[in-house]
């Protein structure tokens, strides 16, 4: 069995590196298009081909495991893509927010109580300002972590902090 060369990790670790900042690109800079996709799925490609062109320098346990890492680590960049891409559709937040400017008006009925003055009339209004006040303000922390890579406020993925650098490549 030969040993990997070190021109050969090189490449691979470049390769590794390239995918990575792309990806990073593509998720903080909310890049929608599909040749970003593609070039990410064709970058994963020849990273697979790469991996089965060295499979015969790594023994079987090391192989299973490589394929492993491989697998997962695409699988995670699906879905990472695919909470971007998939927030709450717009339909149903313009809904969200025209029951919350219209409810104060459907809430503050005097049906609810039996003696009609003006105090019940100020405790409704007040009820149903309350209600819509409340729901504002989920809507507003709704929208505010939607998107965990837009690197807005205290809920977003610290991805710059995740990255793998050049300088963490092994030596030889």
């Amino acid at each position: 069995m030969d040993t990997i060369k070190e021109e050969e990790y090189n490449t691979l670790f470049k390769k590794l590196l390239e995918l990575q900042n792309d990806i990073n690109n593509i998720l903080l800079n909310s890049i929608n298009d599909k040749v970003a996709s593609k070039k990410y799925r064709d970058q994963r490609k020849n990273i697979f081909s790469l991996i089965i062109g060295l499979k015969h320098k790594f023994n079987e346990r090391e192989k299973d495991s490589i394929i492993r890492v491989k697998n997962e680590l695409f699988y995670d960049i699906e879905m990472l893509n695919g909470i971007r891409l998939h927030g709450t559709p717009l339909s149903l937040r313009i809904y969200c927010l025209i029951f919350i400017f219209i409810s104060p008006f459907l809430f503050s009925s005097n049906d609810f109580f039996i003696i009609e003055n003006f105090s019940s009339d100020i405790f409704s209004l007040i009820v149903s300002l309350t209600i819509s006040f409340i729901l504002m303000a989920l809507y507003n922390v709704q929208d505010y972590i939607e998107n965990p890579f837009d690197q807005k406020g205290l809920d977003d993925l610290k991805i710059n902090s995740l990255q793998v650098e050049e300088n963490e490549c092994l030596d030889f």
